[in-house]
């Protein structure tokens, strides 16, 4: 008989396969730590963890099952996922020799017109387990199930009907068997164990909150000497160590809820009214008892002192640390657990251990813990699942700069070039301040450039948008007709009075390209200068706009040109880090390729 030790719902873990992974080690330790004595004597190869919800190393167990034949037992307590286990490791339509066309013959003309002849092999050993594998003639599988815990075996189909999978314990009531493979083998789903009956305490419409259906993400809780802990009004954990802080972090359904120690005891043996959440039947509070003291006895420094000892910073031994860090696990029977993390300092455990015994006379951090009838509590080494919860899968392996928004980067970069273009090197046309007391351009020409209002076009696309960001508070409008043998004109309004250039600037009036549109705030003895661009290059037209306005070219300041410049090589190293990402991407690519090839092919 070989046994396999089975770690269902992996997923609750940690986020990630490879996490879950690189816990195995762990898992098998603690197996060693529950198994005791004969420990040493027991190989432990066998062990896996699986997420039937996820499909983390589900497919090589069925293959097994399916490989190695005979009877697959389930056994575990209730509500741990044996149902929604086999349902996923279930070998369903492997049957050999089955003629699914006969089957569908067969449903059609019911049972009783099928002769065994129309099976394939002349017998029914396609839909039924082959007697014969399985204790010979009827009258002997007869006597065997009188004395036998099981029931008849079912006919074998290739999907049969599987367990009911829910998350109310108890809805396997009884053996459920499942043969497969034409009498190649079966599996058998039990019924759970019983966990211990924390259900008990618990009210009838909160049942289900003890069952951990997704992964929980706790928060650090802080507990201070004088304070406890209590979750969902059942457990209530409390710190036995003066001057020390404990950190908690609770992976559990259970909502947890801090205050001080008098209080908590209060609460938890029902003595006061309370507004902390509380799940426990009334009347559950007479019946706490302390479950036991148990130490923070388990060293892990090095995963929990950070930057001090990570080999990317300071990279210290912990060995040379002036403080411990320790650790344990507090376990809530069929609910979860708790991670308690505390640190000391590390001359209070300077004193060695008793010569030639086993017994450790260092002053470890204790807490209390209290539950109904100081049970279904217990305690194991630390697994660390805060540290996976926090730390975000790669981040320590992402070795290109982190990459900020472009967004205002590329609105300023547009700022700065207009403005580059107005150097004295290399003057921009339309870069240029107008006079203050221009009020208004208006463009009036013809939708198409031919017939002359190519420059009229090239002025309103080309120089028009310069002039106004420079002029914000001049209004810059258009009129377009389709009239082509019609003016090209631009007209250029004056205010009677020039606006102060220490005033503050309005804005503008929306420009636009609606033959209707007419500039606001005008009045008709306003002066105006008009200029004919019709046959004319947008040049010629500047030219005499800046004369008739007394436009004055506008000169970028030297910090100006020093972002721009700083902007301009951002961008590029950008362009860089796009092309070194696309590479990196483009291996890993190739790389998952290949793997994907190799496992097809083995």
């Amino acid at each position: 008989m070989d046994m396999s030790f089975i770690v269902t719902r992996s997923d609750l873990l940690a986020p990630r396969k490879e996490q879950v992974d690189g816990l195995m080690p762990y898992v098998v330790q603690v197996l060693r730590d529950a198994l005791g004595g004969i420990a040493a004597n027991v190989r432990l190869g066998n062990v896996r963890c699986v997420s039937a919800k996820r499909g983390w190393w589900t497919r090589p167990i069925k293959e097994d099952i399916y490989n190695r034949g005979g009877g697959g037992w389930m056994v575990g307590k209730v509500n741990v996922g044996k149902s929604n286990l086999i349902e996923t490791l279930f070998p369903k339509g492997r049957t050999e020799n089955v003629s699914f066309g006969t089957l569908k013959y067969a449903a059609e003309r019911g049972p009783k017109q099928v002769s065994t002849s129309t099976w394939p092999g002349g017998n029914m050993a396609a839909l039924h387990v082959n007697q014969q594998r399985f204790g010979g003639s009827r009258e002997k599988d007869r006597k065997t199930l009188q004395d036998s815990p099981l029931p008849p075996a079912p006919p074998e189909t290739p999907f049969p009907a599987l367990p009911l999978v829910s998350s109310v314990p108890g809805t396997t009531a009884s053996p459920i068997r499942l043969p497969f493979g034409n009498g190649k083998g079966e599996l058998v789903d039990l019924p759970g164990l019983e966990r211990g009956g924390l259900e008990a305490y618990v009210m009838d419409e909160h049942k289900q909150d003890l069952v951990m259906r997704s992964r929980p993400k706790p928060e650090q809780l802080s507990l201070k000497y004088g304070q406890s802990l209590l979750l969902g009004g059942l457990v209530r954990i409390t710190p036995l160590t003066p001057d020390l802080n404990v950190l908690v972090y609770p992976f559990v359904p259970l909502k947890p809820h801090i205050a001080s120690t008098e209080r908590a005891i209060a609460i938890h043996t029902e003595q006061e009214p309370s507004a902390a959440p509380s799940i426990a039947k009334l009347g559950v509070g007479n019946r706490m008892a302390s479950a036991g003291r148990f130490s923070l006895k388990y060293d892990v420094t090095r995963q929990r002192a950070g930057a001090l000892t990570s080999k990317a910073a300071a990279g210290l031994n912990a060995n040379v640390l002036p403080f411990l860090v320790l650790s344990t696990d507090v376990l809530i029977e069929g609910c979860g657990w708790v991670e308690l993390v505390a640190q000391v300092r590390k001359k209070d455990f300077e004193s060695p251990v008793i010569a030639k015994t086993f017994l450790d006379d260092k002053p470890y951090p204790q807490v209390e813990v209290v539950s109904p009838g100081g049970r279904h509590i217990g305690v194991r080494r630390p697994m660390g699942a805060w540290l996976l919860c926090e730390r975000k899968p790669g981040s320590l392996n992402h070795k290109i700069r982190p990459r900020r928004s472009m967004k205002g980067v590329k609105k300023r970069l547009k700022v700065l070039r207009t403005l580059e273009q107005s150097k004295p090197t290399a003057p921009s046309p339309g870069a240029a301040r107008l006079s203050n007391d221009v009020k208004r351009i208006h463009l009036d020409f013809a939708h198409e450039f031919n017939n002359g209002h190519f420059g009229a076009r090239k002025v309103w696309r080309t120089y028009l948008p310069r002039l106004q960001f420079h002029n914000p508070a001049v209004s810059m409008t258009v009129k377009r007709h389709s009239d082509q043998s019609g003016p090209s004109m631009l007209t250029i309004f004056y205010a009677r009075f020039p606006a102060s250039s220490s005033s503050n600037i309005l804005p503008a009036p929306t420009s636009s390209t609606d033959p209707s549109a007419k500039a606001s705030g005008h009045d008709t003895w306003d002066r105006t200068e008009t200029i004919d661009m019709k046959h004319k290059h947008e040049s010629e037209v500047l030219s005499k706009l800046i004369e008739l306005t007394d436009a004055v070219p506008y000169e970028p300041t030297m910090d100006e040109l020093a972002e721009l410049e700083e902007v301009t090589e951002e961008v590029r190293r950008s362009g860089r880090d796009r092309e070194r990402q696309a590479r990196f991407n483009e291996v890993k690519r190739q790389e998952a390729a290949l793997l994907e090839q190799a496992r097809g092919s083995t």
